[in-house]
């Protein structure tokens, strides 16, 4: 075993001293074509006397010698490659996102529904924040000297509403934050159900891979969101990109209502017409290109073109 690998690297080396040598003897041509030209063309020394019909000929030679030698070194240099930026629109439908949305959450949190919620006011519950903190502020004003009796003359005055926010602050404090998150979500996916969302995708392609910004205006909002967007071409036409949403927050009645940060897989299909569509998908395991995207549960259809 010891001699095969003996003589393997004996080869090698013989291998390598020819290249090196071929070098050598390229080099030393060049070399010699430029001092033989140069001499004649400026008369030095023994190249004096060199014809000038033998001069056309050595400098046509060496124009070639290095043609080919820079010809060779250009094919060994790694291709280069640049970045583009491309600009897309895009349009997301989403689907009914607020049928049954009450019924699929937990006891506890249907309980916000059943307190703050009056119908078709779900702006109650955002009122009641306003309440809340007045009585926050005015419990702990009857600790001083003066104040005794600001909190009890403020509820007296309230009206049904306003007593219920408190009534049920009193009964469970930590429920009022709890369903803060619980309406808000309720209400952004109330906004969004089967309505129309559009922006634009600014986004640099580096071997295949996407990383850029996109501006985007959820249904009914007139306030774009920017959405952090990475991705990557699949085969010939399909493009998997991932929107990351920031925590943010929408107006609502002169109020915000927090919006949590949030990540989405979005699957696209080139068509024949040369658009992008696909969809939103929140389900686990989903392998975009792979898995059949009719088979896995989506929030919205994904259409996206690109702007030239």
């Amino acid at each position: 075993m010891a001699c095969v690998e003996s003589k393997e690297k004996e080869r090698h080396m013989g291998q390598n001293d020819i290249i090196f040598y071929y070098h050598l003897l390229v080099i030393a041509i060049i070399a010699a074509t430029a001092i033989v030209t140069l001499g004649g063309i400026l008369k030095i020394g023994i190249f004096k006397s060199v014809p000038d019909s033998y001069k056309k000929l050595l400098v046509g030679a060496l124009l070639v010698e290095l043609s080919a030698a820079f010809i060779g070194i250009y094919k060994t240099l790694p291709q280069l490659e640049f970045k583009k930026a491309e600009k897309y629109a895009m349009e997301i439908k989403y689907s009914d996102l607020i049928t049954g949305y009450i019924d699929r959450v937990s006891d506890y949190q249907r309980s916000c529904f059943d307190s703050f919620q009056e119908p078709n006011r779900l702006g109650s519950f955002f009122r009641c924040e306003g309440y809340v903190n007045t009585y926050t502020v005015l419990s702990e004003l009857t600790r001083q000297d003066g104040f005794q009796d600001a909190l009890q003359v403020w509820l007296n005055n309230l009206n049904a509403e306003k007593k219920s926010c408190i009534d049920h602050y009193d009964a469970d404090q930590d429920v009022f934050s709890e369903c803060k998150s619980v309406l808000g979500r309720y209400h952004r996916n109330k906004i969004a159900s089967k309505g129309v969302g559009e922006g634009e995708l600014y986004v640099s392609v580096d071997n295949n891979h996407y990383n850029g910004v996109a501006s985007y205006n959820f249904p009914k909002e007139t306030r774009p969101v920017i959405l952090q967007i990475s991705g990557k071409k699949i085969g010939d036409d399909h493009i998997s990109f991932r929107f990351n949403q920031s925590a943010s927050a929408i107006e609502f009645e002169s109020r915000y209502i927090p919006r949590e940060s949030a990540s989405f897989e979005v699957c696209l299909k080139q068509t024949d017409r040369g658009i992008f569509e696909g969809k939103m998908i929140i389900s686990d395991g989903f392998k975009c290109g792979e898995s059949d995207i009719e088979s896995y549960q989506s929030i919205a259809n994904v259409s996206v073109r690109e702007i030239l």
